[in-house]
């Protein structure tokens, strides 16, 4: 081997082992506890007017509203005495998770998991019209 050969082999593998350090250290230069575990959100005071209805307003009414049940299956759940019966019955919770033997909705994807769980403790506490 010649010098120049071995010369640039060294300085590929110097330059490889600096670069690979350098990363290392500046990826892990600004996590912190607080960004890497995150305080879970906290779901008090859950309010259907402020809380629940906005939720399906922006998932659901595309398809399930007065002006577009049709689309829908016939099933509105815009506005809270609508929505009451897929309540009681179990459906709306059963739906929105996904569980087997209902059509899964929303069909683009499902909901996130603090939506999920806002509609969950918004029903555990006795789905209020609030």
């Amino acid at each position: 081997m010649n010098f120049l050969a071995l010369f640039s082999k060294k300085f590929i593998w110097v330059w490889m082992t600096f670069s690979a350090c350098f990363l290392l250290v500046a990826s892990c230069s600004s996590d912190n506890e607080e960004d890497l575990f995150p305080a879970p959100m906290v779901l008090e005071d859950i309010s259907y007017a402020n809380d629940v209805t906005p939720i399906l307003s922006n998932n659901c009414y595309g398809c399930h509203s007065s002006a577009t049940a049709v689309n829908g299956g016939g099933h509105i759940l815009e506005g809270y005495t609508e929505l009451q019966s897929y309540v009681d019955g179990g459906t709306l919770l059963s739906v929105i998770k996904h569980e087997d033997g209902v059509s899964a909705m929303p069909p683009f994807g499902m909901l996130s998991e603090i939506q999920i769980s806002t509609i969950e403790i918004w029903i555990e506490e006795g789905a209020l019209d609030n």
